[in-house]
């Protein structure tokens, strides 16, 4: 039996990740035979009005109040262990730490915490599911993370009796224009064919900025093209392959209207390579 040492060889993937995580996944993409085309759905900017960087650092400063931190993401553990390294030059030895992610994980224990995470199912579900985070009544917990995003986690620790706050650290932004200018270069992949080609997005927010930008190409085609008739529509856009972190993801997709969809266990670069090459491999 031959192993091809290339097997997403003839796959074009477009790599939506922010900056700080697409090299690495550009790599493990080409290493895997795949081409790469690089697409940014997300900007990561941290914050720098001068309100919410006091913010910031009074939160920073209470940390030894907290029994629980948790870090949502890379970017929060990148962010949030800046601030510290400041203000903290011993961690506060009473205070747990939390990854949601290995990744995440890996940025706090190199840093290092001990570091308590949920495993394999990387989202907050799972780390609500932790046997330290279920009875928290008169407990104090600092969840690191971006300028708004999902309540869930928040929700669900203070209905168990803690208080949370938030130490938010850095705006997510959808860079629309650009993203739609390098959409329609004529040295883009041609979108009317979707066969050999994969949208790569790590969360549920990478999906919602591609849906908007798919309308917004259609869009913009209809107005260039003077009503004539195109080689595609938003059916045919929502045709092409995604490649999503989870269920919770994946039902998002569906109900936006996108019909091959490929579902890794998380929003690690290996599970979603893993999915791609499962899909590929069938």
């Amino acid at each position: 039996m031959t192993v091809t040492t290339a097997p997403l060889q003839g796959v074009c993937v477009f790599n939506t990740r922010p900056d700080a995580q697409a090299e690495k996944w550009r790599q493990a993409l080409q290493a895997a035979g795949a081409e790469v085309l690089r697409l940014p759905l997300m900007v990561i900017e941290p914050v720098t009005e001068a309100a919410a960087e006091q913010a910031i650092k009074d939160r920073i400063l209470s940390l030894a109040d907290y029994q629980h931190a948790i870090f949502v993401s890379q970017n929060a553990a990148f962010f949030g262990l800046q601030w510290l390294d400041q203000y903290w030059p011993q961690l506060p030895y009473r205070t747990r730490f939390y990854a949601v992610g290995s990744a995440t994980a890996a940025r706090l224990t190199d840093y290092g915490c001990q570091v308590i995470e949920p495993g394999n199912t990387m989202n907050s579900e799972a780390l609500l599911a932790l046997p330290s985070l279920q009875s928290l009544t008169h407990e104090k917990i600092m969840i690191f993370r971006g300028c708004g995003g999902r309540p869930l986690l928040a929700d669900q620790l203070r209905e168990r009796g803690a208080q949370v706050d938030y130490c938010e650290l850095y705006h997510r932004v959808f860079p629309r224009a650009e993203a739609l200018e390098r959409l329609m270069s004529p040295s883009t992949v041609d979108l009317s064919h979707s066969e050999g080609k994969v949208i790569a997005l790590h969360s549920g927010e990478a999906l919602q900025n591609w849906n908007q930008l798919l309308q917004d190409f259609v869009q913009a085609q209809e107005m260039n093209n003077n009503q004539q008739q195109l080689p595609y529509n938003l059916e045919h856009l929502r045709g092409i392959s995604l490649v999503v972190p989870g269920q919770r993801v994946a039902q998002l997709a569906q109900g936006l209207g996108f019909t091959r969809i490929l579902i890794a266990e998380n929003a690690s670069d290996q599970a979603m390579l893993q999915a791609l090459q499962a899909y590929i491999k069938n």
